[in-house]
């Protein structure tokens, strides 16, 4: 988003109004208002708006502020794949990304003070029929069971040439399975948020989709008995091959981007590669694979819903429910016996 909006949520008061201590209080107060979206919305919001920014100044339109029918033509092209034809791959996005881009175009327009062309009706129709045509449910990832979390943890060892990407990978796989981690919640771990126990280990997630306020919250993971299946030995053995005592786990070994912390797309791709190693159809798959494998496969194993849900940290039961899997569904299933 632009910079003249993307951090001023608190107004800004005219020259002189302010004694020099409320200037400061006020680049404080600007601060915590800044803290009150995640890090990955303001992300999202900034590389959504880069994009509509873009669209605007090849097609000589405002981007802010934006004309109803701007907005109109923009989702249409989003929907058609059309948007970008510079685009290595041009390809429609799907309805759930478009309500995104709507909702940082709507954000960036009551930032500055001005009438967001989201509200108009002709917006509306528009964004409500590309739902209906496209299809409003996003596309569930593959559930990546415990057979197959095994099976991608044994490929990475054997496809993956270089030995500290393959010790890392393997890492994030168990990890992010033995937690039913969020792909976000893997990146965003760091040395300081990771405590060993002789029976595992205790997590500390900083940030999390179900914790806006941020006050932390605890995973733990048990040691398991296969020690070349372990989320907590392959977690040490990467810490072993990290020159740092501090900051990001998971990182880059790329010479372009040397010890960045990774993305969570990075994750997804980590997944799908691995499931290609498999001959299994990579697109099936993705970050979020490894917690509904970890939901599915518990509940399968017979383990009490409510634990699961202890793990998971789902404030909603149905949300969790809706994770499974329809093959763990046979036993709890009415029409079992029924004819």
């Amino acid at each position: 988003m632009p910079r003249s909006t993307d951090t001023e949520i608190v107004p800004t008061a005219a020259a002189g109004e302010l004694s020099t201590e409320l200037v400061d209080t006020m680049s404080r107060a600007r601060t915590y208002a800044r803290n009150s979206r995640s890090k990955r919305t303001l992300d999202a919001y900034a590389s959504d708006w880069k994009m509509f920014t873009k669209w605007c100044r090849r097609h000589q339109l405002s981007p802010l502020p934006a004309e109803p029918v701007t907005v109109v033509l923009y989702f249409t092209q989003l929907a058609e794949g059309t948007a970008f034809p510079d685009e290595k791959e041009p390809f429609a996005r799907r309805p759930s990304t478009i309500r995104r881009h709507a909702a940082t175009i709507a954000v960036a327009h009551r930032l500055a003070k001005t009438v967001s062309p989201i509200d108009e009706e002709e917006v509306q129709a528009v964004l409500l029929g590309i739902t209906k045509t496209l299809g409003g449910a996003p596309k569930k990832k593959t559930a990546a069971v415990r057979e197959i979390v095994t099976d991608m943890v044994h490929s990475i060892d054997e496809e993956v040439s270089a030995p500290g990407i393959a010790i890392r990978n393997r890492a994030i796989v168990l990890v992010g399975f033995g937690g039913a981690l969020r792909r976000s919640e893997i990146v965003g771990l760091d040395v300081e948020h990771v405590e060993f126990r002789p029976r595992g280990m205790i997590l500390t997630i900083v940030e999390s989709k179900t914790d806006k306020e941020r006050k932390g919250q605890t995973v733990l993971i048990n040691k398991s008995e296969h020690a070349d299946l372990c989320p907590m030995r392959s977690l040490q053995a990467w810490l072993r091959e990290l020159p740092v005592s501090s900051g990001a786990i998971f990182r880059s070994l790329s010479r372009r981007n040397k010890m960045q912390r990774l993305s969570g797309e990075t994750v997804a791709n980590v997944i799908k590669d691995a499931a290609s190693n498999l001959k299994l159809n990579p697109d099936a798959f993705g970050g979020h694979s490894l917690r509904s494998g970890h939901v599915t496969t518990a509940v399968r194993d017979g383990t009490r819903i409510d634990v699961v849900q202890k793990q998971t940290r789902h404030k909603v039961l149905q949300t969790l429910l809706e994770y499974l899997e329809r093959e763990g569904s046979w036993d709890d299933n009415s029409s079992k016996g029924i004819i």
